[in-house]
């Protein structure tokens, strides 16, 4: 099941639409292979995530976020 990920932000910004994931990495490789640009390669994050940005069309920023203590995947 692929879920969108809404977070709260204390300012507004240009948008930014996360994805579920239950492989960063792989997913992260999949996409740029198809000629997504990249902002930022997955990295574990403070907040428990590995996380990955890319470029979207129109100021678009796509987040791919897996959790990392998540078992139930």
């Amino acid at each position: 099941m692929n879920r969108v990920i809404l977070d709260k932000a204390s300012d507004d910004s240009v948008v930014t639409i996360g994805f579920d994931s239950k492989d960063c990495d792989a997913d992260y490789r999949m996409i740029t292979s198809r000629g997504a640009e990249p902002i930022e390669a997955p990295q574990d994050r403070p907040w428990d995530a590995r996380t990955a940005y890319v470029k979207g069309p129109g100021g678009l920023t796509v987040e791919i976020e897996q959790l990392l203590s998540d078992t139930s995947r």
